[in-house]
């Protein structure tokens, strides 16, 4: 499995490019930098509305009808 890293995310270590054999493309997994023996497999899925970015987007900026009080 690969996860998504949105792009420039220091996580991102994967490109995925399209690669014809016999005029058939395949989608193929290319590492941008040394990926470290257990570290995910992270590329940019290239939708920026994905649901999961939206969370963090909204934990990061501190929308809070997503992120807990600690005041109580």
């Amino acid at each position: 499995m690969i996860n998504d890293a949105e792009n420039g995310d220091a996580k991102q270590n994967c490109v995925m490019k399209i690669v014809e054999v016999n005029q058939t493309p395949h989608l193929c997994t290319f590492a941008d930098r040394d990926i470290a023996i257990g570290e995910e497999l992270r590329y940019d899925y290239g939708v920026p509305t994905l649901p999961w970015r939206k969370k963090c987007t909204e934990q990061k900026m501190g929308n809070p009808m997503t992120t807990r009080s600690t005041d109580r």
